[in-house]
């Protein structure tokens, strides 16, 4: 008998507010939707915020999805530069891996939003690294656990 995993997923609150990068999600590739038969590769952030479910638990909040294309003037680069607060150097342009950044503090700007399938998300729509002067207080809970472990830890 296949038992399949079980959640206690509630959508976190629409608003803005402090985030902390939980993980980078390699969603695969997928066809392109403006040039059929071409193959992209898409990632995708989650973040747990500062607001708690009734659990006790840390909300999450994942971006839509962006294609792996980086550097350049992409949904991801700018998604980067955003983040951090800064832009990438020409070393950092070469290669960067994007999971350097999980437990990064942000501001976060959340939204609702309804699938093609009807389910619901919340997405979220816009980071900007805290004000200056504000220190990171956000941790990654010991309760996320990264989707690339989730098949591991079904087992």
């Amino acid at each position: 008998m296949k038992v399949l995993r079980t959640t206690d997923f509630q959508l976190a609150p629409v608003g803005t507010y402090r985030g902390v990068l939980c993980d980078v999600i390699d969603m695969g590739e997928r066809e392109n939707t403006y040039n059929p038969g071409e193959m992209l590769a898409y990632v995708q952030f989650a973040f747990q915020t500062e607001h708690l479910m009734p659990n006790g638990k840390p909300y999450v909040a994942r971006t839509f999805p962006m294609t792996q294309k980086f550097p350049g003037n992409s949904k991801l680069t700018k998604f980067g530069v955003a983040l951090r607060g800064r832009k990438f150097t020409k070393e950092e342009e070469e290669g960067f891996d994007f999971d350097d950044l999980i437990g990064t503090n942000a501001i976060i700007e959340v939204t609702h939003n309804i699938d093609k399938n009807g389910k619901p998300w919340a997405n979220v729509v816009k980071v900007a690294p805290l004000p200056e002067g504000t220190e990171p207080s956000l941790k990654v809970t010991g309760s996320y656990v990264r989707v690339q472990d989730w098949e591991r830890n079904s087992k």
